[in-house]
């Protein structure tokens, strides 16, 4: 009897801190931690084996996923970067257009003319609208201001350059201009027609001319076109490019559309509110944009 009541406590000594080890869930369910805490010492062979090899798996497991967020983190500072970057030149356009508007009052006129930024038409536009290697199309956009009324008159104001040879020694024995070269060629380019969004807008022929430089000369027709406001507002509203489309029935002159940017529109607006109190609203348009713009560029990439 003594002896069977020596062998349980033997069996229960050598059994006691193995079942004490046991773990109170899965070596799946552990983390590394957990499982770098476990005793392995009362293990079973095969219980190590397993056990190592679910350590090894989620040891694994992790470095592929610091690898991941790494990855992660990594495209998330190429991606501020990038859009700090054109946060910055979006908010310097914005100011660059404000800067260049100008409000003046001509002499004897008491209305106010508030003058934007010049701008252009992207280059391959122009040349395959005006049939020539020296194809430019500029623009600005004008608006007269009437205090008496409240009335606003917005127009944008179009320069047609092209360049096109002449014969300068028939001109010379003429003492003919480029100019009247350039009429019997049929070279001006006529514009007349203006659209927006399908809608008609008046445009005009304000003047044409030459630098009548010597065989290479340049040609220039300025033109107007009459907006609503509402046009502007309406853009500006949706957050989008003003777009305004010209033709021509002449065959040496291709449609091209005139596209007025969202930060251009909101750059006139910030110098035009400036030109009566009544228009101080006006501002606001800008706001939530520019707020935007610098927030963005207040933004720090991760790890910072």
């Amino acid at each position: 009897m003594k002896q069977l009541f020596a062998l349980a406590l033997v069996f229960a000594f050598l059994s006691g801190p193995a079942l004490a080890d046991t773990p109170a869930k899965p070596y799946e369910e552990m983390t590394i931690t957990e499982l770098q805490a476990v005793d392995t010492k009362p293990l079973s062979r095969d219980e190590k084996k397993h056990f190592k090899s679910v350590l090894k798996a989620k040891k694994k497991a992790e470095k592929a996923r610091l690898r991941e967020e790494k990855k992660r983190a990594k495209a998330e500072a190429k991606r501020l970067k990038k859009a700090r970057k054109e946060a910055s030149k979006q908010l310097s356009y914005i100011q660059a257009v404000y800067k260049k508007t100008g409000i003046f009052r001509d002499p004897g006129n008491s209305r106010l003319r508030i003058r934007g930024a010049d701008a252009s038409i992207s280059t391959s536009e122009a040349i395959l609208a005006l049939s020539s290697n020296g194809g430019h199309v500029g623009y600005f956009i004008r608006t007269y201001y009437d205090p008496a009324s409240g009335t606003l008159s917005p127009q944008i104001y179009l320069t047609v350059k092209f360049s096109d040879t002449v014969d300068q020694d028939q001109l010379d024995a003429r003492n003919a201009t480029a100019e009247a070269y350039a009429n019997r060629r049929g070279w001006w380019k006529n514009y007349r027609w203006a659209t927006l969004g399908g809608a008609g807008r008046n445009l005009t022929l304000v003047d044409r001319y030459s630098n009548n430089a010597p065989y290479y000369p340049s040609f220039f027709e300025e033109y107007v076109i009459r907006l609503a406001f509402e046009d502007i507002t309406a853009a500006v509203k949706a957050g989008s490019t003003l777009r305004v489309d010209v033709r021509s029935a002449s065959r040496g002159a291709g449609a091209f559309t005139v596209a007025v940017p969202y930060d251009y529109l909101l750059g006139y607006l910030m110098r035009l509110s400036e030109a009566d109190m009544r228009l101080a609203y006006l501002k606001d348009w800008a706001g939530p944009r520019v707020t935007a713009l610098k927030a963005t560029l207040d933004t720090n990439p991760p790890g910072r």
